[in-house]
């Protein structure tokens, strides 16, 4: 059953603003089926991101991974038929929506492996391509947002190197087919993270990720505006350096979910913080007159949806 969400709102973004707003949709199913813990529905979630004015969506999704056009419904599976449609809702309320790709550890790293050819990334990228090109241009993903959390614990020089040939290796693609190349980024970089490039010289990472993609999202995860700058200022600069598109983001898992870090979530604090200090962080931003855009997100949809209701009293 449908119902209108009704709690607070961080308020940051109008409709019509430069700036991105964005969120990461990991349940995909949830258009096929509420939540399983908390009940909510894909129609409640999207009401609240449209009051927010929410811009784009990252939508974790592998179409061709998904039950071919036209099969019969499986319980609880979301399948093309309602992703494409609720892309058009999206496109008519003016979010768009990019394909989300999760991977962390060492399988993460096996994807870098040099000498494949990237055989995991090429037929992801190439199964967005392949839905977008059976469906109208309003229900078509606008990019591919990559969520890469490897283990590089073993050889951190190695596996930069190889992270930045296959970054490239996927922008190519993305270009081919029409696509923005979008990467969240750890907030730990600086002038140490360096890869080895095809002539044997230093580049530094923040340099390798800000000309790779057309945007980078941060994972800036404190909960204050002037902790969320500092940790971010050194990919601000690097994205400033190379015209690459930032975003900001921000935590609201539950603080008992997150454990040892758990002072890294807004949901620690009531609703007029939360949006005071993302206002404040949109702020500085703005000032800093980047030269790609700019924007913030807000991890995730679903927890951020709980934790409004949490404390929408």
């Amino acid at each position: 059953m449908y119902e209108e969400y009704v709690g607070p709102l961080l308020g940051v973004r109008n409709a019509g603003d430069a700036m991105t707003l964005g969120t990461w949709w990991w349940d995909l199913n949830l258009l096929a089926r509420p939540d399983k813990k908390t009940g909510l529905t894909a129609r409640m979630a999207f009401d609240m991101l449209v009051k927010e004015h929410i811009s784009e969506i990252y939508l974790e999704a592998d179409p061709a991974q998904m039950a071919p056009w036209g099969s019969a419904p499986v319980r609880d599976e979301a399948t093309l038929e309602q992703m494409a449609a609720f892309i058009g809702r999206c496109t008519a309320t003016d979010m768009r929506v990019a394909a989300l790709l999760g991977r962390g550890g060492k399988e993460a790293l096996a994807w870098f492996a040099d000498g494949s050819g990237y055989p995991e990334i090429t037929a992801y990228i190439e199964g967005v391509a392949a839905y977008n090109a059976h469906v109208p241009a309003e229900q078509r993903f606008y990019g591919v947002h990559l969520d890469l959390e490897p283990d590089m614990s073993d050889d951190y020089l190695k596996y930069r190197s190889q992270m930045r040939r296959f970054l490239l290796h996927a922008r190519e693609l993305c270009d081919r087919h029409s696509l923005r190349l979008e990467l969240d980024v750890n907030a730990w970089y600086d002038d140490s993270q360096v890869a080895i490039d095809e002539n044997g010289r230093e580049v530094m990472m923040g340099d390798v990720v800000t000309t790779a993609c057309h945007a980078i999202t941060v994972m800036a995860y404190r909960a204050n505006a002037a902790d969320q700058l500092d940790i971010a200022d050194y990919l601000i600069e690097a994205a400033r350096r190379n015209n690459c598109a930032i975003n900001i983001g921000c935590e609201t898992s539950s603080p008992e979910s997150l454990g040892e870090e758990a002072f890294i979530t807004y949901a620690n604090f009531p609703p007029k913080i939360r949006a005071a200090e993302q206002r404040i962080l949109r702020d500085a931003l703005e000032e800093k007159d980047l030269p790609a855009g700019f924007g913030l997100a807000v991890h995730w949809v679903n927890s951020w949806y709980a934790m409004n209701m949490q404390t929408a009293g």
